[in-house]
């Protein structure tokens, strides 16, 4: 009788220690969660204070969508435009020759009506301007001029600014994706681990 209560009190100290043991490594893992959710709300703090949003790039493969973080700005304009943002980034391209080319033909129109006296046509003004409406054909194709050179300055800049934000986004993302795929990883361990401690508890 009194051998088999010792064997009790020998087992009850062997689960008091491991208890005690579960409890503390329970508290660290506890700890390591709450220090890895610390570091996810650091991180959306930094993506908010510089003026990002985490935007879904489609792949030209087909493949998943890779997240990209840029400006706020630039999601917008690249929101105007679906496929991968190489396709995109072209189209802006695409769209500047276009400018560059009508403004070329304004040029070469109103060329021809200083340097020759014709009168300007085609499809980049409306009608046709006889030589009565000299002035008024000048100062139209001066404001069609500048339209275009605004229009095109304008898409010189989205693309400027695309390209810049795509290579320093790309150091971005490789930089915040690890330290959130780690996080993350980390964080699922950890509540794993402290859900099983839980359960031996």
């Amino acid at each position: 009788m009194q051998e088999s209560l010792a064997q009790l009190q020998r087992e009850f100290k062997n689960k008091l220690r491991d208890c005690s043991a579960l409890k503390r490594s329970l508290d660290r893992t506890t700890l390591e969660l709450n220090l890895v959710q610390g570091q996810l709300s650091e991180r959306d703090t930094l993506i908010e204070e510089h003026g990002l949003v985490i935007v879904a790039i489609e792949n030209s493969d087909g493949s998943d969508a890779k997240r990209a973080l840029v400006t706020v700005e630039n999601a917008n304009v690249l929101a105007t435009v679906q496929g991968s943002l190489d396709v995109r980034i072209k189209k802006f391209a695409d769209e500047k020759q276009r400018l560059l080319n009508e403004m070329q033909k304004l040029r070469e129109q109103l060329d021809a009506f200083k340097n020759e006296g014709r009168p300007v046509r085609g499809s980049l003004l409306s009608g046709s301007l006889g030589y009565d409406g000299d002035y008024d054909a000048q100062r139209e194709s001066n404001k069609i001029i500048s339209d275009y050179k605004y229009k095109l300055q304008k898409a010189e800049q989205e693309i400027a600014s695309l390209q810049a934000n795509l290579a320093r986004s790309e150091t971005q993302v490789i930089r915040y994706k690890s330290t959130a795929e780690a996080a993350e990883k980390s964080e699922a361990e950890l509540k794993v681990e402290r859900r099983k401690l839980q359960r031996e508890v």
